[in-house]
């Protein structure tokens, strides 16, 4: 674990060491170069003294033995080097021998390198074949290349010293791996350097080295064929590459060695035999191939082969072909190559056998006929006419074999038979007759060929090439017998040898135009080549043609072509192929004495005396740049005199713009189009004011004066492509002939540079010693044009940018080649750098397209990385009319004026209607934001700076000074129109640009603008988002993605939308801006106020205003002096940016927006003026109060309005201390804050509850909320009752439901009770501070009830009444009690007086049923009215729902899309601040509210109560929903209300005295219940009784309830009582409740209470009774029958549990009084009584024990207790 961990750093270390020692070299060897001598002795071990510092390194640097260190270094390398190391050590050991011991040993560190070749690791494994060389060397590479290569190469270890190292046949335990130990891959490598060693070696290697690397190679080969013959293992991918290898090896070794080839013959294994029949067998067809090459090298070279019997080497003159075709073995390969082609006929054969013969017997043909050219035949050769035979034979095969369709196959036999008639003369050997037979054939096949591949459907360019190279060695071979015609197959129309030329020169011709050429333009090279060979394969000095006596036709005639020798039948055809010049200026060029040959003389004729054009080139654009060249080249190698080649390089230069058919020419322009054009150039007549012009004009020449060239001088120069600008360059120098070099250097296609075409078509080949390798002729063009540099550069980076390819890269290899490229072309841009920006800009706004995209990639790549000096330095330009230089005055602008012109130019790019300008336009604007931002950048220009100069202070003030203008007139420019443009781009490229100058820019540098930048900046958060995100937004509005309650689809990508833009770029600088305002002085911040409103008002999106709300947030932390502004309220910042974020908060459609404006407003209001915020708070109540309930519905006018306050409650809490002169926060805002806490929306509500939480505590402990008692609800109970009274007083039902809420919240809080009184000293007088405390609260109370009754007693119905109902009973009963005027102080009503008390909230003691208040009449009065809604209710009018979807106002807005807001509306809402202090609207302060009615009753409440409850439903406009929750709430508050007036048993007196009210009250409501409710259900449940109306089971339970609570204690014992208290008469009514028949278990529960109460209540004397007792046991019993619901059971026990203890138990103290109120002997009387049914009730209470509910078993163990005690 601890190697893994440490192999990194030893890695590293190991590099900083190699680095380290790799300087010491490079030092010391420019040491040595510079002729300097070490007197200093060198240690022996270069490791014992490591240097310990950078001095002792630099004086040792000298002193190191590298040889020695070389020498201790071999052995840890190859150590490092074996498989069995990592990776990492592999690695280290390829590194440090290629570039530290390579300089120092070749031999050994190659030795190294060769090995690691084949590692298993490809990173080692390719900086070992990188340091090698052999990266570079393809695998299908020719020897003759190669030799080129290795000539040129680096310089390569001695090759008897490599061959040595490597290839030694050492022996022992050495840890330095040789040859043999390599792996496959690695024995290629260094079989391939080996190669190269020995071709770079001077004298071609010693015979001993030359031996032991071919031995080498012949064991490879023997192993590899072995291993593939006898195991088939020798065919792996490895395998093959090695014989690939040895095959390419033994052809170069052969080839370059004479040595070689003799050792390699008198071999006695692997030898010319052994490889001959493995050309045939072999795997690999590149070793078949190569192979076959070696066979030819060795039966080409007559010295090898000795006499039959002799051990000599021949003479030449002893040599004879019977001796040299034995000795070769060459009759053996005819026979074998010959049988093999024959199964090629057949239909099963072995291709790779095929392709093998092919190969070997072209090369056998060769050799072969090249022997017998000049030898005498004897009678004695008996092999000799054989060998004739099989060489015809095998011809006629390979013809055959070029329509093959296999591929491999066609290939290789087009292969053969360009090698079978190949030579090596300048002038085509004889063909011997034996061989016309076989040749003619082959001829008709392969014009088949040529057509089948060259065209059509089976067209393949590769294909074709090499069918046309077959035919050209065909065509050269066959010159001395184009006139003989050949007899075969007894035909005697046979065509003869020179009309199968013929057809085959046609089918080239038409190859030219076919769509292999189109698909491969490299087609019409090796066309050319071949046609070349056809037209000068024989020319010897005294030949002569024959030609036609008729003279040439003005029109082409096939006929006169075919008639014209092979020279002037080619030039007459095709006189404009670049294949035939190029050969013509090359033979020149190479010797001046093949001038005389027919060809070249023809070539030169034709280019001045042709009638027809003989310039233009047919095979492309960079084709005729070298063809034009090579004329020129061929004319000056030929000493024409000066007059000829005048005529001649005017004949080119206009042939340069000639147009032609050929989609691939030069130029394309009709007689017509060119009219057309000097037309539009105003050059038809005598005017010459067109680009062109202008372009001479700018080299100083005079436009008029120049003639046309081509038509490329005259040409627009917008629409100048790469030739016109050369054409016209030349032109206006008045250096015609420095054309020619520019067309060489402007041709980049990879064809030029390809093995087959670069000796060819190079410079030194088509213009001879003007382009030597000495580079004369590219210096001079240099310095003859460095005079017009300045005005050419901009048109070469225009073109060099040109939006076409062929253009573009055709422009820049010319301009490497003119200014040298890299540094060289960065230092001539820099000195021609204002005149070429000034240029280039004026060219990014010309109205030609192609010129615009130039000039922006040119300046695209010249302004990168200039400083503000380069670009003409100066100050800032704050004026935009800087921009627009005048005429003349471009060289004269400061680096401003260029900086807001490039600025200018990017934009306008960026919003072109040409994709191809934006597109290049987006080039130039990343580099224009570069600089832009680096010249903002004072500490950019320092860190480039010279090291030495870092320190000098006026530069960095320089700098500092250079960069705050740049800083100053790229902001400005950016702010003002930058974030403006009307296109997308360019607005993203300004804000991209904006964005890094402030990233970079200094505080003092964006101080003046910050402002508007923050405007800006803010403007943008909406103004470049995506409006696809509003979209979805919009349409995801109402949905619920997620499910969760609340969570819409629109507030989730409105949050998802806020986080893009808070992380965003924008957010990050708008915060840095925002930052630098706390260093402002008060002034400037305060100047910022007004942006933030104006960006508040005007954002078109939610991102803007919710990062303006940000902004207020953090100025408010950061800056709050910017917000202490003066002035009226109407026009100070402050107030109206207050008043602005209530505004948008209210309209704002999303969630998180409102909460960040709700936030800052709060922090706002903080620092805001106390008036502005009690205004604002006052309005938010009023459109809170407005947008409640009914059409009126505004959620989202709430939620402000809510989150509005509760944000000044938390975060400007201070300004509750301080309400005003009117105490706004207590008499207004607190007290709608109570009742807001019961908003239906539950969001709403918890705003108003921190509202409420936060301000209270604020106004309570500020001294704000002045009052009585601790609570805050009762010292505002004022403001409270009067804010519910008003809410109970609205139209909207949800804002009375809402009131009755707050009020039954203030009942449960003893607010609206009674005050708590001290019970230790009733004696002590009440103070007057309690008197007045005890008022307010009778008297609030009073004001309540008083209201409450009467809307109750309203008919008119509304959703939400029985929470009035509920509150009005709830605050009724904390008074009840206190209702007796003669017993009751009048002091807890707070008054002083002690009969009476107006105020008093409630009366007891009256017993009028026809009064609602004290002595009213109101139901008197009203009984028509009262009976008929008893009876019919036909006249109750119950009002449709609340909170109708129809009416209800969606407050999301989601339905709408983003817009900006409309703030005219904010003065609506607002209004005047003088009218909205005013105190009338405001609850008055002196806490006493005058009642305007009389006490009310607690029997006219009751009737009230029951009336309302027991209401009929006949009425059809009764809506069930909504009266039958009323009617059950009327009864339970009669029920809650009548339980409440229970009188406490320690008084005697007040107990009468309730007791006699109790049992008026239960006269009066007792009967009606029973008569009117349960007798109806009784009858419901009896069959046989009459139906009456049906009464819902609530009711009936209820009813129930009320009779149980309305029962007095002793019921039953009065004589003269009516029915209703009949005892017995309502245990049976309860019986029958409970029983079985009733279906509704709540009434059963009911009935079994109210039998339960009545147990407890009943006389003592009615309850002895056995019937009695007996019913109220039947009711427990079938209350247990209920197993389903457990609250019957429970209610059942909870009656045999009162019955018991009616009885209690012996113990009870004799005198006590127990529940029930009953004394010793009402109680021995009951125990009586019971005491028989104890058994039944045991078991009742034994079996209950067992219940599966608690609550049940509880009150069944509390039974058995009281039991254990009874007798």
């Amino acid at each position: 674990f601890e190697e893994e961990i440490l192999r990194p750093r030893a890695t590293a270390a190991l590099d900083a060491v190699l680095a380290a020692y790799c300087r010491v070299y490079t030092s010391d060897k420019e040491h040595y170069s510079q002729g300097k001598t070490m007197d200093v002795d060198k240690p022996a071990n270069p490791w014992a003294q490591p240097s310990t510092s950078d001095t002792m390194c630099m004086s040792q640097s000298s002193t190191t033995n590298f040889d020695a260190l070389a020498r201790s270094l071999l052995p840890l390398l190859w150590s490092s080097a074996k498989s069995t190391q990592p990776k990492a050590s592999r690695l280290a050991a390829a590194r440090w021998a290629n570039d530290l011991v390579k300089p120092i040993h070749r031999s050994s560190a190659c030795h190294i390198l060769c090995f690691l070749a084949g590692d298993t690791d490809v990173t080692a494994s390719a900086v070992a074949r990188e340091g090698l060389g052999l990266a570079s060397q393809g695998i299908d590479q020719d020897i003759t290349t190669l030799v080129h290569e290795v000539e040129d190469g680096a310089d390569l270890p001695d090759f008897q010293e490599f061959v040595n190292a490597v290839f030694a046949d050492t022996t022992g335990t050495s840890t330095i791996s040789v040859y043999r130990d390599f792996s496959p891959r690695a024995q290629g490598a260094a079989l391939r350097f080996g190669l190269n060693c020995l071709l770079a070696d001077l004298y071609g290697g010693e015979d001993e080295a030359v031996a032991a690397y071919m031995n080498a190679i012949s064991s490879s080969l023997s192993d590899l064929d072995a291993a593939s013959s006898a195991r088939g293992t020798g065919r792996g991918r490895e395998a093959l590459d090695l014989l690939d290898c040895c095959c390419f090896c033994l052809a170069g070794v052969l080839g370059t060695s004479s040595y070689a080839r003799l050792a390699f013959v008198r071999s006695a294994s692997v030898n010319h035999q052994y490889i001959s029949s493995l050309a045939i067998t072999a795997a690999s067809s590149k070793a078949r191939r190569l192979l076959a090459e070696c066979c030819g090298c060795l039966y080409e070279d007559k010295n090898i082969w000795a006499s039959e019997g002799e051990g000599m080497i021949p003479t030449e003159d002893s040599c004879a072909t019977r001796n040299w075709a034995k000795a070769s073995g060459i009759v053996d390969a005819f026979s074998l190559c010959a049988s093999k082609l024959k199964e090629m006929r057949q239909t099963l054969f072995m291709a790779g056998e095929v392709h093998g013969a092919a190969h070997l017997g072209s090369r056998c043909v060769r050799a072969f006929r090249l022997h017998a050219v000049g030898a005498a035949e004897t009678a004695a050769d008996d092999d000799y006419p054989q060998c004739w035979t099989a060489s015809a034979g095998i011809v006629s095969a390979l013809g055959h074999g070029t329509l093959h369709s296999d591929d491999a196959i066609g290939n290789a036999c087009s292969q053969g038979l360009a090698v079978a008639f190949s030579y090596d003369q300048v002038d085509a050997p004889e063909l011997d007759q034996r061989l016309y037979e076989g040749t003619s054939k082959a001829f008709e096949d392969l014009v088949v060929a040529l057509k089948k591949y060259g065209n059509g459907d089976n067209t393949d360019p590769q294909r074709a090439s090499l069918l046309a190279k077959a035919a050209g060695s065909m065509l050269a071979a066959t010159t001395s017998s184009s006139g003989v015609t050949i007899s075969m197959s007894d035909k005697d129309d046979s065509p003869s040898l020179g009309n199968l030329r013929l057809q085959c020169v046609d089918a080239l011709f038409a190859l030219l135009g076919s769509m292999s050429c189109r698909k491969d333009p490299e087609v019409s090279l090796v066309v050319g080549e071949a046609l070349v060979q056809y037209a000068d394969a024989y020319s010897p000095e005294g030949a002569e043609w024959s030609s036609p006596s008729t003279a040439e036709p003005d029109e082409f005639d096939q006929s006169f072509a075919a008639n014209l020798p092979p020279h002037r039948h080619v030039l007459y055809v095709a006189p404009a192929m670049l294949a035939l010049v190029a050969h013509a200026a090359a033979m020149v060029n190479k010797n001046s004495i093949y001038a005389s040959r027919h060809f070249v003389s023809e070539m030169l004729r034709s280019q001045w005396t042709s009638k027809r054009h003989s310039s233009n080139f047919l095979l492309g654009r960079e084709s005729c740049c070298l063809g034009l060249a090579a004329c020129h080249g061929l004319a000056s190698a030929t000493a024409f005199s000066n007059n000829q080649a005048s005529r001649l390089n005017e004949r080119l230069l206009n042939a340069f713009g000639t147009t032609t058919n050929d989609g691939g020419s030069a130029m394309q322009e009709t007689a017509a189009q060119n009219r057309e054009r000097l037309r539009q150039e105003n050059r038809d007549g005598d005017a010459g004011v067109g680009a062109a012009a202008s372009m001479m004009q700018d080299f100083g020449m005079d436009a008029d004066a120049i003639a046309e060239a081509g038509g490329v001088a005259g040409m627009s120069e917008a629409a100048l492509n790469s030739y016109r600008e050369m054409g016209a360059a030349a032109m206006a120098l008045g250096r015609p002939d420095i054309l020619y070099s520019l067309l060489l250097l402007s041709t980049s296609d990879p064809i030029w540079s390809t093995p087959a075409f670069r000796s060819r078509y190079n410079a030194s080949a088509l213009l001879g010693e003007a382009a030597s390798d000495t580079g004369r002729n590219i210096q001079e063009i240099q310095r003859a044009l460095r005079p017009h540099l300045g005005k050419l550069i901009p048109r070469l980076l225009r073109a060099c940018n040109d939006p076409r390819k062929e253009t573009r890269e055709q422009m820049t290899v010319l301009w490497v080649g003119l200014t040298g490229g890299g540094a060289e072309s960065r230092s001539a841009i820099t000195e021609h750098l204002l005149t070429t920006l000034d240029a280039l800009i004026n060219d990014a706004t010309n109205k030609l397209w192609r010129a615009r995209v130039g000039a922006c990639g040119a300046l695209a790549d010249v302004i990168v990385g200039r400083s503000w000096t380069e670009l003409g330095g100066g100050g800032a330009a704050m004026d935009d009319e800087d921009a627009i230089a005048p005429d003349g005055s471009g060289s004269t602008a400061k680096a401003a004026v260029r900086l807001l012109r490039l600025l200018r130019v990017t934009t306008r790019s960026l919003d072109d209607v040409r994709l191809t300008v934006r597109e290049s336009g987006e080039a130039l604007g990343r580099s224009v934001r570069a600089l832009t931002i680096r010249l903002c950048d004072p500490s950019s220009n320092m860190s480039t700076d010279d090291i030495f100069q870092s320190g000098d202070s006026s530069r960095a003030v320089q700098y500092d000074v250079d960069a705050r203008a740049a800083a100053a007139t790229a902001l400005r420019w950016l702010v003002k129109h930058g974030l403006n443009q009307p296109s997308a781009e360019a607005t993203g490229f300004c804000l991209s640009t904006l964005l890094g100058v402030i990233d970079v820019a200094k505080h003092s540098t964006l101080q003046p603008v910050l402002p508007d930048l923050i405007y800006s900046l803010l403007m943008a958060m909406s103004g470049l988002e995506p409006a696809a995100l509003n979209y979805l937004q919009t349409r995801a509005a109402g949905r619920d993605i997620d499910g969760a309650p609340g969570a819409s689809g629109y507030d989730r990508l409105e949050r998802l939308r806020l986080q893009m833009a808070q992380s965003g770029p924008i957010a990050g600088a708008l915060t840095k801006c925002l930052g630098l305002i706390r260093f402002l002085d008060a002034d400037a911040q305060k100047r910022i106020i007004p942006h933030l409103d104006a960006a508040l008002r005007q954002g078109a999106g939610f991102a803007t205003r919710a990062a303006v709300a940000d902004a207020v947030t953090s100025l408010c932390s950061s800056s709050p002096s910017a917000f202490k502004i003066a002035g009226h309220s109407s026009t100070n910042p402050t107030v109206r940016l207050l008043r602005a974020l209530y505004f948008a908060s209210e309209r704002e459609k999303g969630a998180g927006a409102r909460d960040k404006m709700a936030h800052a407003l709060g922090s706002l209001a903080e620092l805001a003026p106390g008036h502005s915020v009690r205004v604002l708070a006052l309005r938010a109540c009023e459109r809170y109060s407005a947008s409640v309930g009914g059409t009126n519905n505004d959620p989202a006018a709430r939620r402000a309005a809510a989150a509005a306050l509760r944000s000044i409650a938390v975060r400007a809490s201070t300004q509750f201390s301080d309400g005003g002169s009117n105490d706004v926060w207590c008499r207004r805002v607190l007290p709608l804050a109570f009742l807001g806490r019961k908003d239906d929306d539950k969001k709403v509500a918890s705003l108003w509850e921190e509202v409420w939480d936060e301000g209270g505590t604020v106004a309570n402990t500020g001294g704000a909320a002045e009052g009585f008692g601790v609570l805050l609800e009762e010292k505002l109970l004022s403001s409270l009752v009067r804010t519910c009274m008003d809410a109970l007083d609205d139209v909207s039902w949800s804002r009375r439901v809402t009131a009755c809420e707050a009020l039954i919240e203030l009942a449960d809080m003893n607010v609206l009770s009674p005050a708590p009184r001290s019970t230790k000293d009733e004696t002590k007088p009440v103070s007057t501070r309690s008197l007045h405390r005890e008022r307010r609260r009778a008297q609030a109370s009073a004001e309540v009830l008083a209201i409450c009754t009467r809307m109750i007693a309203k008919s008119r119905l509304w959703a939400g009444k029985n929470v009035l109902v509920k509150a009005t009973a709830k605050i009724a009963s904390k008074w009840a009690i206190l209702g007796v005027i003669e017993d009751t102080d009048m002091k807890i009503f707070g008054s002083e007086e002690a009969g009476n008390c107006e105020w008093m909230p409630i009366r007891t003691e009256i017993e009028d049923w026809n009064s609602l208040f004290v002595d009213d009449k109101w139901f008197k009065d009203s009984s028509s009215s009262s009976s008929s809604m008893l009876e019919e209710d036909k006249s109750i009018i119950v009002e449709a729902k609340s909170f109708d979807a129809s009416d209800v106002k969606n407050g999301s807005g989601n339905e709408e899309e983003e817009s900006d807001l409309d703030f005219k509306d904010e003065d609506k809402i607002f209004g005047s601040e003088k009218l909205m202090i005013s105190s009338s609207d405001l609850p008055d302060d002196d806490g006493d509210i005058p009642t305007s009615y009389g006490a009310l009753t607690v029997s006219g409440l009751c009737r009230l109560l029951l009336e309302q409850g027991l209401l009929s439903t006949k009425a059809a406009a009764i809506d069930n929903e909504i009266l039958l929750p009323y009617r059950a709430e009327a009864l339970q508050a009669l029920s809650d209300l009548l339980n409440s007036l229970r009188p406490a048993p320690s008084s005697s007196n007040k107990a009468q005295l309730a007791s006699t009210h109790d049992i008026y009250l239960y006269s009066m409501i007792a009967p009606t219940l029973i008569s009117e409710v349960c007798i109806k259900t009784l009858s419901d449940s009896n069959d046989a009784a009459p139906k009456k109306e049906t009464q819902p089971p609530l009711i009936t339970a209820r009813c129930l309830g009320c009779l149980s609570a309305v029962m007095w204690q002793g019921i039953g014992d009065r004589e003269d009582g009516n029915e209703a208290e009949n005892v017995a008469a309502l245990s049976k009514i309860f019986l029958e409740l409970c029983g079985g028949k009733q279906p509704a278990w709540t009434v059963r529960e009911a009935a079994a209470l109210a039998a339960c109460s009545l147990a407890e209540r009943a006389a003592p004397s009615r309850i002895c009774k056995h019937v009695t007792i007996t019913t109220l046991l039947e009711c427990t019993i079938q209350t247990q029958k209920d197993r389903k619901f457990w609250r019957v059971r429970m209610a059942g026990l909870k009656l045999l549990h009162a019955l018991v203890n009616r009885a209690g138990s012996f113990s009870d103290a004799s005198g006590s009084v127990v529940a029930g109120g009953s004394d010793a002997a009402d109680r021995q009387l009951i125990l009586e009584a019971v005491l028989p049914e104890k058994e039944r009730i045991q078991k009742i209470a034994r079996s209950s024990l067992t219940d599966n509910e608690a609550k049940v078993t509880a009150v069944a163990t509390e039974i058995c207790g009281a039991l254990s005690w009874w007798p």
